[in-house]
């Protein structure tokens, strides 16, 4: 009965989303506004208490055991956490996906829950803090949890079913035997899998190594749009690191590991190619100074605001480049509910 309960409620909330689609994603635009991201951030850290209360609960139901709840922190978020390692001694498959769903599917339900909240809202403040929790629980949790490429539930969902331990490092060993291979010249190891399958698993290494600079990269641009030197920061202090690490391990392997020696000469070579001939690469080759590129010219900083109530516009008292001062009107609304709310009351009083 609960699985009916569900299915219906989150059922109900999408045909609900999807009829109201183009409406409902008005306030995207807005979203790297202060107040947006600081309310969005506490809606995170509470939602992951949440999810992670449903990977509990679900490991506890079937059998398991829960030694530990906890915290640990991505990006500086306090990210909560539960050890439900147990469940991987459930015999049966449906079990243990049902623990590693668990947290997506209770908060989908709340985000079900939001979009209702969202419909009935009474004022334009109580819709943006639906929305933003509809968008933390419902589409990055889909998008971020269900994503295989990053140790989430997807992850493990996707390790339990190609029946494959320590998936994402095993796929990053295959993709660095080839690149040796291809570079270097030392044999692939023999492995268990058919070659299909190994194809699939180097795919999936690289791609798992690409996807994490990839979404900072990506949330540096979508950042630089509103805070230019905090997204260009974030990205040129990760892709710093990133670089470093790659580079350090690289070199050491390079110059210092047995495989490398017995290929000296390629070994050699690639490594003069990555640290000499590269930098020397960047720096000298000339670049046009003049630069021409399309562009928009909009305003520095931008600000939206909503009414506190429901009512439809009469007027609009300002004009595009009007400086505005503490509490000058900017519209006029009428409310016909509230006018006849109005007169109602003035004639019982009467």
């Amino acid at each position: 009965w609960t699985l009916m309960v569900w299915s219906l409620v989150v059922g109900s909330a999408l045909l609900l989303l999807l009829k109201n689609w183009g409406t409902f994603f008005t306030p995207i635009g807005d979203i790297f506004t202060p107040e947006r991201l600081l309310g969005m951030w506490i809606a995170l850290v509470s939602l992951k208490v949440i999810h992670e209360f449903g990977h509990a609960y679900a490991c506890k139901v079937l059998g398991g055991e829960v030694p530990e709840i906890g915290a640990y922190f991505i990006a500086g978020t306090p990210c909560a956490y539960c050890d439900c390692t147990s469940s991987w001694g459930f015999n049966k498959r449906f079990e243990r996906l049902v623990v590693v769903l668990a947290g997506v599917y209770v908060e989908l339900f709340i985000a079900a829950l939001a979009v209702f909240v969202w419909a009935i809202a009474p004022s334009a403040s109580v819709q943006l803090i639906a929305f933003d929790i509809v968008v933390v629980a419902g589409v990055a949790t889909i998008l971020a949890n269900l994503n295989p490429l990053m140790r989430f539930d997807g992850y493990y969902i996707l390790s339990d079913i190609l029946e494959i331990p320590n998936l994402r490092s095993t796929a990053q060993r295959l993709a660095i035997s080839l690149i040796k291979r291809i570079f270097i010249g030392v044999p692939m190891p023999a492995t268990r899998f058919s070659p299909g399958m190994t194809a699939g698993l180097i795919v999936f290494g690289v791609l798992s190594a690409l996807y994490k600079i990839t979404i900072v990269m990506g949330i540096s641009a979508l950042l630089a749009t509103k805070f230019l030197y905090l997204g260009i920061g974030l990205a040129v202090f990760y892709g710093g690191m990133e670089f470093y690490r790659v580079g350090k391990n690289v070199g050491n392997y390079l110059i210092h590991s047995e495989e490398a020696q017995i290929h000296r000469v390629r070994a050699g070579a690639l490594a003069t190619l990555l640290f000499a001939a590269a930098p020397a690469f960047l720096i000298f080759v000339p670049v046009p100074r003049p630069v021409m590129a399309l562009g928009t010219v909009g305003m520095e900083q931008e600000a939206s605001y909503y009414a506190t109530g429901d009512g439809f516009i009469e007027s609009i008292n300002t004009q595009p480049g009007d400086v505005l001062t503490t509490g000058e009107p900017i519209a006029i609304l009428s409310n016909p509910t509230l006018e006849h709310n109005l007169k109602s009351a003035e004639y019982e009083l009467k």
